[in-house]
């Protein structure tokens, strides 16, 4: 969301497509709205991906906690 709303601020600011006011900014956010599911749902699925992949390696793994081993000195 952060990206979202600095992105299209700046496409406002700086772009000159838009009015350089309240209502040129409020056409720049709602003209990008479309791009904003794509990107939610991206970033969703990356997620998935990245999270799922992390839950199937440490299922696979036994998910067997670290060893403190190597930190003590016997």
């Amino acid at each position: 969301m952060t990206f979202f709303v600095t992105t299209n601020f700046a496409v406002w600011a700086f772009g000159g497509m838009y009015a350089n006011d309240l209502a040129g900014l409020l056409h720049c956010y709602v003209a990008a709205l479309p791009f904003l599911r794509n990107g939610v749902m991206g970033d969703l699925c990356w997620t998935a991906v990245l999270f799922g992949g992390w839950w199937l390696i440490a299922r696979a793994a036994g998910a067997r906690a670290p060893s403190n081993r190597a930190w003590t000195t016997a």
